[in-house]
Parts: C-alpha cells; sequence; structure tokens
C-alpha cells in the first residue's frame, strides 16, 4: 500500500482542462489523454467524460421562419415532451417534492426512427416530420460535463507506476503540448498530487516567518551575542548545499516532502552550529587565543557531528528503497543535506567563526557561562 499525504487526491497525475467550446473541449481532453497515455512511468489514464453517450444532434435551417411560436425553442420543447418530458411543475407529498412533466403518449418507448418521424407542424399549416424539416444527425456526447470556477472543464487523471514521480510526468507532458497545438482558447491547470504539494508549500511559507523569529529569538536567549547570531545563520546555506545533487541524481522534484527535509536539515544544522560554537566559547573563557579556541571545538566536536550524521542517513536508507512517491524524495533530500552539512560545517564554520570572532572579539564581552556548568567548574 502506498501513503500520500493529507486528503486522498484523485490520482497522482491529474490536468484540467478548460474550454467554452464543448467539441473544443472534447477535443483538447482526447490530445491531452494521449500524451499522457504515451508517457512513461503512467498507467490507467482516463477522464472524466467517460465514453460518451449517444445523441440526435436536429439543426434547423437558416431561414426557418418563427411565425406562429415555432422558433427553435418551441421546436426544442416539443421534442423534449417527446423524449424525457418537459417539467411542468412539482407536487409537494409531505416533505418530499415530486417533479412533474409533461410527455406524449408512449414517449419512454420511442426509438430512433419514432423520434426522426414526429410531425411538427409548419407554419404553412402542414404537419411534417422532423427529418424533412431539419437536419438529423447522430453523434457521441460526453456523459459529463464539470465546472469550476464557472468554467467548464474536463479532467484527465491517471497513476504511476512504483519509482515514478509525478513532477517528470508533467515535464514531459508541457514538452508535449508546445510541441502537438491545441485548440484555440484551451487553458490547461495541474491538479493532483503537484496542487497539493503546492498549496502545503504556500501554507509552510505562510507560517515560515513566524517560527524564523521564534528561532532567532531562542538563538540570542543562548549566546547572547549578535555575532554569534550571525555565526549561526550563516551555517544555514549549508544544508541546502548538498540537498539538490540526489534529487538531480534521482530525478525527483523539489516539491513539499523535499522542502520537509529541508527543515528539518535547518534544525540539525543549527545544532552542529551550535555544538561548535559552544566548544569554542568555553575555550574562550579559559583564556585560551581564538585560534587554538577553534582547533580545541573542531577535535572535540568533529566526531559527535559525524557519527550523529551517519546514524541519522542509516535510518533514512530504508525510506531510499520505498516504493512509495512519498519517502523517497524526502530521504535523498535529507541524506544529501547531512552529508554536506556535516562536511561543510567541518570545513566552512571554522573560517566564519574565525572572520568573525576574530575582529575585536577581546572588545566584546563573552557571553555568560550557563549556571549549571558554572557550578561544575
Amino acid at each position: 500500500m502506498i501513503l500520500r499525504p493529507g486528503p486522498p487526491a484523485n490520482a497522482p497525475v491529474e490536468v484540467r482542462v478548460y474550454h467554452e467550446d464543448r467539441r473544443a473541449l472534447v477535443a483538447a481532453t482526447e490530445t491531452v489523454a494521449g500524451l499522457l497515455q504515451a508517457a512513461p512511468g503512467t498507467r490507467n489514464v482516463r477522464h472524466s467524460l467517460g465514453q460518451g453517450v449517444p445523441a440526435l444532434d436536429v439543426a434547423l435551417p437558416a431561414g426557418w421562419p418563427e411565425r406562429q411560436g415555432l422558433g427553435p425553442a418551441a421546436v426544442s420543447q416539443w421534442l423534449l415532451a417527446s423524449t424525457e418530458g418537459y417539467p411542468a411543475g412539482s407536487y409537494r407529498a409531505g416533505e418530499e417534492s415530486v417533479p412533474i412533466r409533461v410527455r406524449m403518449r408512449g414517449s419512454p418507448h420511442l426509438g430512433q426512427a419514432d423520434i426522426v418521424g414526429l410531425p411538427i407542424r409548419h407554419p404553412d399549416g402542414r404537419m411534417l416530420p422532423v427529418a424533412q424539416l431539419a437536419a438529423v444527425d447522430v453523434a457521441i456526447r460526453p456523459e459529463l460535463i464539470e465546472r469550476r470556477n464557472q468554467r467548464q472543464y474536463a479532467s484527465v487523471s491517471a497513476e504511476l507506476d512504483a519509482g515514478v514521480g509525478y513532477a517528470g510526468v508533467l515535464a514531459g507532458l508541457r514538452a508535449a503540448l508546445d510541441a502537438d497545438a491545441l485548440p484555440a482558447g484551451t487553458v490547461i491547470e495541474q491538479g493532483g498530487e503537484a496542487e497539493a504539494s503546492g498549496e502545503a508549500n504556500s501554507a509552510i511559507v505562510t507560517a515560515a516567518p513566524l517560527g524564523a523569529l521564534v528561532f532567532l529569538f531562542f538563538v540570542l536567549v543562548q549566546f547572547n551575542s549578535l555575532r554569534r547570531v550571525g555565526i549561526v545563520l550563516a551555517s544555514l546555506p549549508l544544508a541546502a548545499a548538498g540537498v539538490f545533487p540526489p534529487l538531480l541524481l534521482s530525478g525527483s522534484a523539489f516539491g513539499f516532502q523535499p522542502l520537509q527535509g529541508l527543515i528539518a536539515l535547518i534544525g540539525i544544522t543549527v545544532n552542529n552550529a551550535i555544538l561548535l560554537l559552544s566548544a569554542v566559547d568555553d575555550r574562550l573563557r579559559d583564556g585560551t587565543p581564538l585560534d587554538r579556541a577553534i582547533e580545541d571545538a573542531l577535535r572535540r566536536r568533529t566526531r559527535p557531528i559525524l557519527v550523529t550524521s551517519a546514524t541519522t542517513i542509516v535510518g533514512l536508507m530504508p525510506l531510499v528503497w520505498s516504493d512509495s512517491t512519498l519517502w523517497p524524495p524526502m530521504a535523498w533530500a535529507m541524506i544529501g543535506g547531512l552529508v554536506g552539512a556535516a562536511l561543510l560545517s567541518i570545513m566552512m564554520l571554522p573560517v566564519v567563526i574565525r572572520a568573525v570572532l576574530g575582529w575585536g572579539w577581546r572588545t566584546e564581552p563573552m557571553p555568560a557561562r550557563p549556571a549549571a556548568v558554572a557550578s561544575n567548574g
């Protein structure tokens, strides 16, 4: 079983096709469905128009007289009364409302030949069959036309094979649509997991400022120094440095799941920076020169940083091998970010600490040692 986040989507890949003309809508929908069917990794491609239902198109001639109330609207009502029945009102029986329809006798059992032969009064008084007054053709009409934001549309959906991501399929579809022109006025909109991922990303971006303020507050309380807060913030890009190469190699897109992994990596990278910077401050309080303090901090903290990253990577490996489309992108992002953050923290953070604290570090008051540590010293 494949787990997916949030409310169940109609399908991993869903494309909504908009057009105001029904025939153009059907043609565009069939084109999109054919391209998705040909895309590698897709299966069970279908659209909301269904297989279609047979219908009779009755086209009155251009010069049809509308005298005596026999215009196109009157002919439509006549044909409706001869088939499904013309709605004439409703009857309320207690709490139930029952519709009232007016139909010709035997109309539910009329076949195509009977409808074509229905007599309609011509304006000159003659009773002529429908076939002599209008062109009657058999056509296949869509089973259902849906509307979204007051625009009619059809949705094309597809399932994906194991290990195939929706982003690659949609990218191939966009490239194919550029080469295969759709009817003029067609609008394409993404749904499915792509739409759900975009909505989730928007929610995260909305809450990000509050999270950033809380993060800065706790870091400032921890160090009581703007310089050290700046060093911690300088470590944040290290988390993103290793995220993208694994995603490119695995063919995964940067969506909601990798973004979750990146947010988790920010916490791990900040933790590495705090560990290293705290070790430097401990040595500086003891009167150790800055360069020697950085060397001692690296010697003490390198192994915990590497071991912590390695154990986390081992724990993420089962998610990489999962058949789900949810976990591998997040796991690849976190593994690449952990490797990059661990190595870059060891190589670059000491340089940043030396550059920031080396300029007038003696003139800045040292952060106070926490009470629990001071009592043990």
